[in-house]
């Protein structure tokens, strides 16, 4: 873990259940939950840097992770087809949700809090994906389902909960209207596996899954033509998220390193934007 400011380390967290394949904050920023390439699932008390819980029921590498309810409930993903709802002061399982038939790659929450996504498919055997709605409160599956030509990386809701984006398979990035589940675009560049929204809404973030484009992209949201490309990286990007603030970009790479990017600019030697 990184001091932003400062860009120092503060804390290594080393997972007890081995290698860790996912990670979240909880909204308070006390807990740190990691899902395992085992199934198992860790809680860690950020402050001290110490696991204090690990949760175990999945069966399959834990793909995804993230707290539902102002921190309550934990929901994971796992390449075994379920996600599982935590009960995070008990520690415990409260539900497992098993309508996929494959691997659950991805989870997101509307910004009301109130509906789940998940994304699944099987990467290994090039299968067709899905993603499926539920409904937080009672972990009933919704009627709206969407099907994907390959599997799901990534998901992410506009700030309005009005538009869902999907990194597939295929390479793109899939956008739906969440109401009616009807495509409202494609955003394609090489191969798109990370993607996030920025908390205002204004661009959406990508980035590519392959070793020979490392750059991460900026997309105007209103036009979806791209507004910059930062440079930087020198192997595929795992991972994007915006600050809070929105005036932050972070990429992890397979290079090894973590860059902060300033948003919407950025240096001349991190940011080079598309020819007119």
């Amino acid at each position: 873990m990184w001091d932003v400011d400062t860009t120092l380390p503060r804390l290594s967290f080393r997972g007890k259940a081995g290698g860790i394949a996912s990670g979240a904050f909880s909204p308070d920023g006390r807990l740190l939950a990691t899902g395992a390439w085992t199934g198992a699932v860790e809680l860690w008390d950020v402050a001290k840097g110490e696991a204090v819980s690990s949760l175990r029921g999945h069966t399959g590498a834990v793909r995804t992770v993230l707290f539902l309810e102002g921190g309550k409930t934990l929901a994971t993903g796992s390449e075994d087809g379920t996600i599982k709802l935590w009960d995070v002061a008990k520690r415990a399982e409260r539900r497992t949700l098993r309508e996929h038939s494959i691997g659950v790659y991805a989870l997101a929450v509307s910004p009301d809090g109130k509906t789940l996504v998940s994304g699944s498919g099987d990467y290994r055997n090039r299968k067709a994906g899905e993603v499926l709605f539920w409904d937080v409160a009672d972990g009933q599956q919704k009627p709206l389902k969407i099907k994907t030509e390959r599997e799901v990386w990534a998901l992410s809701f506009s700030p309005d909960g009005k538009t869902l984006a999907a990194s597939v398979g295929t390479g793109k990035v899939s956008l739906w209207d969440v109401e009616t589940g009807n495509p409202k675009g494609v955003v394609s560049t090489p191969f798109i596996r990370p993607l996030a929204f920025a908390p205002s809404g204004r661009y959406l973030a990508t980035a590519s899954g392959i070793d020979t484009d490392s750059n991460v992209r900026l997309w105007d949201t209103t036009t979806w033509n791209e507004k910059a490309v930062l440079v930087g990286h020198q192997k595929m990007v795992f991972s994007l998220r915006f600050t809070a603030d929105g005036k932050t970009l972070a990429s992890a790479s397979k290079d090894g390193t973590v860059r902060l990017w300033p948003v919407p600019t950025a240096g001349a030697e991190m940011v080079r934007k598309p020819k007119p």
